[in-house]
């Protein structure tokens, strides 16, 4: 008896009209955001093997600049000083330079794991350089730039990427582009 009665009520819910209203609405609202809203989503810290590669090269032909500078002012015939770009450059970039080359290898080898700690210890290096040291030879990307609060919103994007990317090694989880990019929602 009570399974009657159970399956009289499921299949009057089921074809109840405001129920069905409400299946059509949400089943075209999930189209929606499956079909428009997810990928239209804008991911500012991506995975972007090109953009590292970049600036990997840019940040290598600078600190080769600035190493020329302190030759020449080690001439006892010239009184150069070097920049200020140059003294940080040979300060910061080498350690730059070796978390993007180990970005970079990671990457050519699909080893996703090896890539999230690197870029961990990346955004975690160039944050300090940026929010706590306040060097002005590094920047936020510009899409941090909203609501005039571009430096706490860059802190926070590049605090909260290093946080994910930590967590996730720490659970042992399988990485892949799409989860160190958070592009999940149609898995």
């Amino acid at each position: 008896m009570r399974w009657h009665y159970f399956i009289s009520q499921l299949k009057a819910f089921f074809v109840n009209p405001k129920n069905i209203g409400l299946y059509i609405a949400t089943a075209l609202l999930s189209l929606y955001f499956g079909l428009v809203s997810v990928p239209n989503h804008h991911v500012i810290n991506r995975v972007d093997p090109y953009s590292i590669q970049k600036e990997y090269k840019n940040d290598t032909a600078f600190l080769k600049s600035a190493k020329k500078q302190y030759e020449q002012v080690r001439k006892p015939w010239l009184t150069i000083d070097p920049s200020a770009g140059a003294k940080d450059a040979i300060e910061t970039y080498p350690t730059i330079l070796k978390y993007d080359k180990k970005r970079l290898a990671a990457l050519k080898a699909n080893d996703w794991k090896e890539y999230a700690l690197y870029s961990s210890k990346w955004y975690k290096y160039v944050d300090n350089l940026i929010f706590v040291e306040e060097n002005q030879n590094y920047m936020y990307p510009v899409e941090y730039g909203h609501n005039g609060i571009y430096k706490e919103n860059g802190h926070y994007g590049y605090q909260q990427t290093y946080h994910l990317y930590n967590a996730l090694l720490a659970s042992k989880a399988k990485l892949n582009k799409n989860v160190l990019e958070e592009r999940t929602a149609l898995q």
